[in-house]
């Protein structure tokens, strides 16, 4: 049987792939959007998945494979799925762009039921694929047993692996808080010098997520004793997210390194102190740009912008010009997305109108409190949350639920990486699980068909 206009969803396919990757590598994007890519990137593979070519030989191109090796994953014919699996497990061991589509395919469309053994057993018995398979199931939530992970701390010449492994235990509840003390002790003891850089940021995580004090401890003095500005720019991040208030004047401090990352740190801590901070950079002509993006995190709003040179008389600006409405709460559309890339690129020509945002901040901050986190001008809740969760998507995703486990106390987990569909599926039960402290479980037994992903 002919493939209705089969080489029409292959292009569709190879799209969508790339546009998916472009949307969870970005900075931030739109959750809704990716949501709508990845929906229709499923149902183009599900159709396609019914007409295989077995003789079709393996292209060369990331999407191209990607497709190849879906296709068969999602198969009904068993064997040919199994010869999905099979394939793409080796073409981990491949450099270049089978590789990546290998990775890919196999954390959004794993093995599971009695293929779970497939990588499984990968991991034990080849030692050069064991950081990739660590890495996907990071990627996928899976609960690993924690002696499996805890062998691949200490590799003597892997830091690679230990890094994943470090990183994938951090995220996961059944992993104890003992995994990362002895790295940040090092720091604690005035042995900075000592401790593994490459562990030292996923093992701060690890205990500040679990509520150790003394873990920020360490991370400050870590940040004093940095001077590698990727390291350094790492750590500072754990201090936003980490939310304690005494962390506000390292951020702040921290302009003067790097502002583009800084004003976005302070919007990360989510703080009155933090606003006040990004209405200032407003007005200041070298922080404009980032300000303005910590300014539509804070707010979820955009500034109107007014030519570059008014900027020097913001204070002969009538307030009739203000209008409160358009600080009202809006709703996420997918369709605003050029609009809202338009607005926010870099202009010479024009600037936000600092004076609109200190006129709204001036009308609101007494409504804000010192004890407060703030997103989108609402306090932090695990509603709020989980709202924003699932409409952003890229490293702005990762920071939203890295938030959440905070207010959590307790990991929940790595949901930022799979079909935005299933996080939304976790954040469901989420709220109720911050309550209660129990972090996200492992997902139930699912069956062994397409529907599984579709």
């Amino acid at each position: 049987m002919e493939a209705p206009a089969l080489d029409d969803h292959f292009e569709i396919g190879k799209a969508l792939y790339k546009q998916r990757n472009q949307l969870v590598s970005a900075f931030w994007s739109d959750g809704i959007i990716l949501d709508s890519v990845e929906k229709r990137l499923r149902a183009h593979l599900f159709l396609m998945s019914h007409y295989i070519d077995l003789n079709e030989e393996v292209p060369s191109k990331e999407n191209e494979v990607f497709i190849y090796l879906c296709r068969r994953i999602l198969a009904h014919n068993e064997e040919v799925k199994l010869s999905g699996w099979i394939k793409a497990i080796k073409f981990l061991k491949e450099e270049g762009s089978k590789q990546k589509a290998a990775q890919n395919a196999l954390s959004l469309f794993p093995p599971y039921d009695d293929y779970v053994e497939l990588l499984e057993t990968e991991y034990q018995e080849t030692l050069q694929l064991r950081q990739q398979i660590l890495a996907i199931w990071h990627k996928q939530n899976r609960k690993v047993e924690v002696p499996l992970v805890q062998q691949a701390f200490n590799t003597d010449g892997n830091p690679g692996l230990e890094m994943t492994a470090i990183t994938y235990a951090a995220y996961q509840s059944h992993c104890s808080i003992e995994l990362f003390k002895p790295y940040y002790s090092l720091v604690l003891n005035g042995k900075y010098s000592e401790v593994p850089r490459h562990m030292l940021e996923p093992a701060l995580w690890g205990g500040i997520v679990r509520g150790d004090t003394n873990a920020k401890a360490a991370l400050r003095r870590s940040i004093e004793e940095e001077n590698d500005q990727l390291r350094a720019r790492r750590l500072v991040r754990l201090a936003a997210l980490s939310g304690d208030a005494e962390h506000f004047k390292i951020i702040n401090a921290y302009k003067t390194k790097d502002p583009e990352y800084a004003y976005y740190f302070l919007a990360l801590l989510g703080s009155k102190d933090s606003m006040n901070s990004i209405v200032s950079g407003l007005k200041k002509a070298s922080d404009i740009g980032p300000a303005e993006m910590a300014w539509n995190w804070m707010t979820n709003t955009r500034l109107p912008h007014v030519p570059r040179m008014q900027l020097v008389d913001t204070s002969s600006r009538e307030e009739d010009d203000f209008d409160d409405d358009e600080f009202d709460d809006f709703e996420y559309d997918a369709e605003d997305q050029d609009e809202i890339d338009e607005n926010t690129a870099d202009s010479s020509d024009t600037v936000p109108d600092a004076a609109v945002a200190e006129a709204w901040w001036n009308e609101n901050k007494d409504l804000w409190s010192v004890e407060e986190r703030y997103i989108g001008a609402k306090a932090e809740t695990a509603a709020v949350l989980t709202q924003h969760a699932s409409h952003k998507s890229g490293q702005a995703a990762h920071d939203i639920l890295d938030k959440m486990a905070i207010e959590s106390k307790a990991p929940i987990g790595n949901l930022a990486d799979n079909w935005i569909t299933l996080r939304k599926q976790e954040l469901k039960g989420s709220v109720s699980k911050v309550d209660n402290n129990e972090g996200v479980q492992k997902s139930p037994r699912r069956p062994r068909m397409e529907k599984r992903y579709v």
